[in-house]
């Protein structure tokens, strides 16, 4: 399990960084660490339990507001969500 610092701990090995390493590049990073440690073994990882967040998309999207988006998610994949951007860009003007 990752703990909420986004490392991994596996005894022998230790903690292992996992903040920022793409889902599929998971399996190759832990391969890398572990054989560092141990030769000839057998590795799998999963992405057992992913998160959802909440993003608030705001300006001149078609339709901004508050939307929850897999922790897997891009900024392209939010795009998509809101309906991507404002055809017509309103201006407010004061005087």
């Amino acid at each position: 399990m990752i703990n909420r610092d986004g490392q991994v701990y596996l005894p022998k090995v230790g903690a292992i960084n996992l903040t920022g390493v793409r889902a599929g590049d998971l399996e190759s990073v832990l391969r890398s660490k572990v054989g560092r440690i141990f030769t000839n073994f057998d590795l799998n990882a999963t992405l057992g339990r992913l998160r959802s967040v909440q993003i608030y998309v705001v300006g001149q999207a078609l339709q901004p507001g508050t939307y929850t988006v897999s922790s897997l998610s891009t900024l392209i994949n939010a795009l998509f969500e809101v309906g991507g951007p404002a055809t017509r860009v309103r201006c407010a003007i004061s005087s």
